[in-house]
């Protein structure tokens, strides 16, 4: 359960969603890859945006294993600060035959399940105290106490329902500075529903025969001048990083959107 804040409901709020774009268990290469995406977060020369993802108050994570195990290997300069708090509401939608979108980890077995395979296929020199420092860090697993994935199909009706779940937490949160690990197409939903995707406004300027040509019926459609467009068509690498300035006050509460640490969108 978690306690409403009235004071905070209005108060804008900086969000990083670090996010998987495979659907599958995480792998060797997986492991390596988070690993990597843990040096260039805990790099000391962070400024502005990226340093604000590096001083997180709170990390909650989607209980799906495979971005469990991301969170504790691409986070670990910030985890054993805040701790991660398992949320079933991030989890990613399951198609039809979705079985990787089946969960196992449940209650308080949770922490020692993802552990046992943490350091499975690493080598030697990035193994050493892996295992300690995962059982280290401390997990809420008081919204996973029993089965909370499902075996059909999702409609997105209940996609959209998880999304403003989660969203109603962060709005009546006391922190300021919130990291979510979760997935990508999950991520792109929450995009649609709340980014505001409206064309900038170019006042009375006036186009040229030759831009509009060029441009014609797509001009609105631009990144150029609506760069938050694409994050609303198109899912971000895997371990990408997102910042999202977050304002309850607004419709659209997400104002913005920006990538960060050099992620890219998925080809």
């Amino acid at each position: 359960t978690w306690r409403i804040n009235l004071e905070s409901c209005t108060k804008k709020k900086n969000i990083f969603a670090l996010l998987l774009s495979k659907d599958n268990h995480l792998t060797v290469g997986g492991k390596n890859q988070a690993l990597l995406a843990c040096t260039k977060t805990s790099c000391p020369m962070l400024t502005g945006r990226e340093k604000d993802f590096a001083t997180a108050d709170i990390v909650y994570v989607s209980p799906l294993i495979r971005a469990t195990q991301t969170a504790i290997l691409a986070l670990k300069p910030i985890l054993p600060r805040t701790g991660l708090v398992f949320d079933a509401t991030l989890r990613e939608k399951r198609n039809f035959g979705g079985k990787d979108s089946s969960g196992s980890l449940v209650g308080d077995g949770a922490q020692n399940d993802v552990c046992s395979q943490i350091v499975k296929g690493l080598k030697p020199k990035d193994a050493i105290g892996l295992r300690s420092y995962c059982q280290g860090i401390k997990m809420d697993v008081s919204m996973i106490p029993s089965k909370w994935w499902q075996n059909t199909a999702e409609d997105t009706e209940n996609v959209s329902w998880r999304i403003e779940d989660f969203l109603m937490k962060i709005r009546y949160s006391k922190h300021e500075k919130i990291i979510f690990v979760g997935h990508s197409h999950y991520f792109r939903e929450m995009c649609i529903e709340h980014l505001d995707v409206s064309p900038i406004d170019r006042g009375k300027v006036e186009i040229s025969v030759e831009e509009f040509i060029r441009e014609g019926s797509e001009e609105l459609k631009s990144s150029d001048k609506n760069p938050n467009l694409p994050f609303t068509q198109k899912v971000v690498q895997n371990l990408g990083v997102v910042y999202i300035d977050f304002d309850p006050t607004q419709e659209q509460m997400f104002a913005s959107v920006e990538l960060l640490f050099d992620s890219k969108f998925a080809n």
